[in-house]
């Protein structure tokens, strides 16, 4: 607990030290304290640097890249007073997610028949989606996470599936995907976790 708290706290304490010592410096206008100053800088941009001005990935091969999605579909709005149909409501989120265009898509807050309804507009194959509610009944109408394969063609396939219980309320789902087409590339996990 304490090293979480010093975490979070350690840059805004660092940034007040700078501020005191810049301050210190400008109205004493002594040179004493522009070599603390230097060093809490330095030390600052090496701790903390990286998360402030992070370093732009570039990959010359993006034939094996995947773009996830994961999205808190909230029971698509179904106890909300005049939201629509579901079928309105699936035709909405299928062009949002047809927009993102993701591989790997993971919905939290959706059921069994709500998926089904968004797999067959969106023409996803249940081959390529897992799906499980949060306690385990298994019942359709009963809120849960899936994990889906979108947009890949048959390059990339679910190779292995797990779903997992853990203390009551909480669940993850996930699923190993493979691509077909490389053998030598691993296998990816993927998981959609909800708490």
């Amino acid at each position: 607990g304490w090293s979480a708290v010093l975490t979070t706290i350690l840059p805004y304490l660092y940034l007040l030290v700078l501020m005191f010592c810049g301050l210190l410096l400008i109205v004493t206008r002594n040179r004493i304290f522009f070599p603390f100053f230097v060093a809490i800088l330095f030390s600052a941009g090496l701790l903390w640097g990286g998360q402030l001005f992070p370093r732009k990935s570039t990959s010359s091969d993006r034939s094996h890249s995947l773009k996830a999605m994961v999205w808190n579909v909230q029971r698509m709005g179904e106890y909300v007073a005049g939201g629509g149909t579901i079928a309105q409501k699936v035709d909405c989120a299928a062009k949002v997610i047809e927009k993102e265009k993701p591989d790997l898509l993971a919905l939290l807050e959706i059921t069994s028949n709500q998926l089904a309804a968004l797999q067959k507009r969106m023409n996803i194959s249940p081959r390529n989606c897992m799906w499980s509610d949060y306690h385990g009944t298994g019942r359709k109408k009963h809120g849960g996470l899936a994990t889906c394969i979108v947009n890949t063609e048959g390059t990339w396939t679910i190779s292995g599936r797990r779903k997992l219980g853990l203390p009551p309320n909480w669940k993850y789902v996930f699923i190993e995907v493979k691509n077909q087409e490389n053998n030598e590339l691993p296998p990816l996990n993927f998981l959609a976790v909800h708490i």
